[in-house]
């Protein structure tokens, strides 16, 4: 934006904006000759008070003019239905706007559910590990018991010969008595 230099009833101003410089020139002498016709009408108002009424003027015709604009509306269907679109227009930006909003919303949730399925199919990967230790260990424990039940099979028989021999040695024993008592 560049600063156009407009002189507004014997005041230099600087305006920004992107107005062309030769419509702000014009701008700046209508509202000059207004300041002035005004200040002509009623020699007794000081400068402020010439561009303040002039302001108030200038305000009225504004006001009229939205009143006639209305006015036209009102009475032909085209503008009338202008009007209508242009509102209808409005009500669907606002609901565009909402939708973004919630969209934004809804994009957070989505963000949060799937950090949080991050996190769980993290914490299922480290039990799935655990499982498989757990299940290891448990076959190493089997194996054990199945080792450990060989061994007790195996002493059980070995206790049943050991008794089967300790049952023959007492039979030789008593038969060894019995014949030295003869």
């Amino acid at each position: 934006m560049k600063g156009i230099q407009v002189e507004i009833d014997g005041m230099n101003f600087y305006v920004l904006g992107s107005s062309d410089e030769k419509r702000l020139k014009e701008m700046a002498q209508d509202l000059t000759r207004r300041i002035q016709e005004t200040a002509a009408s009623n020699f007794r108002l000081n400068q402020v008070q010439g561009l303040v009424l002039t302001s108030l003027n200038l305000m009225d015709e504004l006001y009229q003019a939205k009143e006639e604009t209305k006015d036209l509306t009102a009475n032909d269907p085209k503008l009338e239905n202008l009007r209508l679109l242009q509102e209808e227009n409005r009500k669907l930006e606002g609901q565009v706007a909402q939708a973004k909003e919630d969209r934004k919303d809804w994009h957070k949730k989505w963000e949060s559910l799937n950090e949080d399925r991050q996190n769980l199919e993290a914490r299922l990967k480290k039990l799935d590990g655990e499982k498989a230790i757990l299940e290891k260990e448990k076959q190493d424990l089997i194996d054990q018991g199945r080792n450990l039940e060989q061994k007790i099979k195996e002493l059980e028989d070995k206790v049943y010969e050991d008794q089967m021999t300790l049952v023959d040695l007492q039979k030789e024993i008593s038969i060894l008595n019995g014949s030295e008592e003869d």
